[in-house]
């Protein structure tokens, strides 16, 4: 992973700074597993959402106007949109809250915040820092702001307790396996040395420098041998093996898959039948989420009468998928002659670039499933009945 930030730390209940990072190699054994179960999550959700595309509709037609350049291209120019996503969707499980700001017609992630519950006026948003930095923005009524939040009790506590407990099975099955596996020797000698406490510890010192020497040489070595001195591999006995390890840590991922709703195959990394796995990721886990999105987007982007007049946002989830043009050819022809979607709409479904020509944007219908009444005229004018 590289880096991993403090704050994934933080959320497993570590008092450290958001700002600062870690290196995979500080994060203790008891956690490490926990600490790349969380990852995987929320880099998968992060991810799925930040590659969606954020629909704006005026009068009910899909447009491409400033808004939509703001939610899928540049929203600030610190960020491009699949940066910005992809943070919203992290602070949204790590902190279990994102907001989003408009500043000089430009959108903006709020590092922090304080929210105040206002009963029955608008909450207010105050202490609110972007990029790292203060911002004297006095306080914001929530209808100023773009604010996901999860419910009252976080995701990441109850996630957090789960996994403790597979977090300390992890710790002591590793130091059982380590224990177990790594040789020990015992060094007999007949009569005992004779000296002071500095002698013998120069002594020690000796054997220790030729066995480690004579132990941990990857070629063939000779240890001196004196009389009435033998060297002995110390039996340490069975303990934790690696099927162990790894049984605890697939329970672990188990588990944060079903607190995140993720196919629990994704996070063992399982890629048999792949097409049903994705759609099922894809209903329980990110089509949610795109909705709350949605929703948020459109009643702080849009009033009520550009809503009533057919002004929305949705975020369309389609494009996570992988599509295969060849497994899909037929399927793409029956769409277009029944008069479902255009050829520009199923280009722009399979992430190609629409024609803008007039027979590309022209809806398309097969006489096999024309209307009965347009059927039976079509069938008596060639018959020649009046």
């Amino acid at each position: 992973m590289g880096s991993i930030k403090m704050k994934l730390l933080d959320w497993l209940g570590n008092s450290v700074e958001s700002s600062e990072e870690v290196s995979s190699e500080l994060i203790a054994q008891n956690t490490a597993f926990q600490v790349l179960a969380i990852y995987i999550a929320v880099s998968y959700v992060s991810n799925a959402i930040s590659n969606c595309e954020f629909k704006v509709y005026r009068a009910g037609k899909e447009v491409k106007d400033y808004l939509y350049y703001l939610l899928n291209v540049s929203p600030n120019p610190n960020q491009n949109a699949t940066q910005l996503k992809r943070e919203m969707i992290e602070k949204y499980y790590l902190d279990g809250r994102s907001l989003l700001l408009a500043k000089n017609d430009q959108l903006y992630l709020a590092d922090s915040f304080n929210r105040q519950k206002m009963g029955l006026s608008d909450d207010l948003f105050d202490g609110i820092v972007v990029n790292e930095r203060y911002q004297e923005l006095g306080c914001l009524k929530a209808n100023e702001v773009f604010c996901l939040e999860q419910s009252n009790i976080r995701v990441s506590a109850l996630i957090n307790k789960a996994l403790s407990a597979y977090s300390r099975l992890a710790g002591v099955s590793i130091e059982s396996y380590a224990a177990a596996n790594v040789p020990k020797y015992q060094y007999d000698i007949s009569a005992p040395q004779a000296g002071d406490q500095t002698q013998a510890e120069k002594f020690q010192e000796m054997i220790s420098d030729n066995f480690k020497a004579f132990i941990k040489s990857d070629r063939s070595a000779v240890l001196p041998q004196h009389k009435g001195r033998e060297l002995k591999k110390f039996e340490t006995g069975t303990g934790s093996s690696v099927a162990d390890v790894n049984q605890i840590k697939d329970e672990m991922f188990t588990t944060a898959a079903q607190a995140f709703r993720i196919p629990q195959s994704m996070m063992l990394g399982n890629i048999n039948n792949m097409a049903a796995i994705v759609k099922a990721f894809l209903t329980f886990c990110v089509d949610p989420i795109a909705q709350e999105i949605s929703d948020e987007a459109t009643r702080k982007l849009i009033d009520y009468y550009g809503w009533k007049s057919g002004d929305y946002i949705t975020v369309d989830t389609s494009l996570i998928e992988h599509v295969d043009l060849f497994s899909i050819a037929s399927s793409v022809e029956k769409l277009i002659y029944t008069g479902l979607f255009t050829p520009d709409g199923i280009r722009q479904k399979i992430g190609e670039a629409p024609i803008n020509d007039e027979f590309s944007q022209a809806y398309y219908l097969t006489k096999n499933i024309a209307p009965a009444n347009d059927l039976l005229n079509s069938v008596n004018i060639e018959g020649g009945e009046q």
